[in-house]
C-alpha cells in the first residue's frame, strides 16, 4: 500500500494524527464523573462495536504490515502469522496493564481537582503523540 499509494498513506497519517489530536483536546477538557454515577459494565457487543469502529486499529495494522512485509508478491504466511501473534500478545499485555493501572488511578483521582489535573496531563501527552505521528 505504501509504495503503490503514497498519497493514501499520507492521508491516513494526517487523518489519524488529527483524530488523536481531537481525542487529546477532549481528554484535556474532561472533568469527573459524579460520585453518585454508576458505570454500566461493558458487554461483548460493546467490545465488538468498539473494535469495528476504531480507526486507530486500522491505521496501526496497515502501517505495521507495510513496514514489515515486502512487496514481492510472494506468499508470506509465516511472516504474517508471526506479526499477528506478536501484535496480539503485545496488545494483551499492554491492555491488561493499562486496565490495572487505570483502575488504580481512578481510585487515586476521585476528587474533581485532581481528576482535572490528570486529564490535562494525559491530554498534553496525547497531543505530543499526535504531533509525533504527524511529524514522524
Amino acid at each position: 500500500i505504501a509504495t503503490g499509494f503514497p498519497a493514501f498513506l499520507q492521508a491516513i497519517k494526517y487523518a489519524g494524527s488529527l483524530y488523536v489530536l481531537y481525542l487529546a483536546w477532549c481528554l484535556a477538557q474532561a472533568g469527573t464523573i459524579g460520585h453518585d454515577t454508576e458505570a454500566r459494565h461493558a458487554s461483548f457487543f460493546d467490545g465488538v462495536i468498539l473494535l469495528v469502529l476504531n480507526p486507530k486499529a486500522y491505521l496501526i495494522i496497515a502501517l505495521m504490515f507495510t513496514q514489515f512485509t515486502t512487496a514481492t508478491g510472494e506468499p508470506q504466511i509465516s511472516l504474517v502469522l508471526w506479526i499477528t501473534t506478536v501484535f496480539t500478545l503485545n496488545n494483551l499485555i499492554a491492555f491488561s496493564v493499562w486496565a490495572y493501572v487505570g483502575d488504580r488511578l481512578a481510585l487515586a483521582f476521585r476528587h474533581d481537582r485532581r481528576a482535572r489535573q490528570l486529564n490535562l496531563f494525559f491530554g498534553v501527552v496525547l497531543a505530543g503523540v499526535a504531533l509525533w505521528m504527524l511529524l514522524g
